[in-house]
């Protein structure tokens, strides 16, 4: 998001996210910016915390998604914004 700088871990809409999934459930991430400035704002890199997916680039509306075949809490991070932060809990 714009301004993900200042928004801290509420740049990540719902944050935190707590879903039930069942085996092979799918996390789809959705980079909501409209446009890049001139300092390539308004791209993201979402990287999991624990290294389980390589870091993704996400330019304006782009799309990333994670499938997640066992229970537990997953961090998650922009690269380009250290302040934007989530989880994802998988339960069954």
């Amino acid at each position: 998001m714009l301004g993900a700088r200042t928004k801290g871990t509420a740049a990540f809409t719902p944050n935190p996210l707590t879903i039930t999934l069942a085996d092979g459930g799918v996390v789809k991430w959705l980079n909501s910016d409209k446009t890049l400035d001139s300092n390539n704002r308004g791209s993201h890199k979402i990287a999991a915390d624990d290294g389980s997916f390589t870091p993704v680039l996400l330019p304006p509306g782009g799309t990333f998604q994670v499938t997640y075949s066992a229970p537990g809490t997953y961090g998650y991070h922009c690269v380009m914004h250290p302040t934007m932060k989530g989880t994802v809990t998988v339960t069954r």
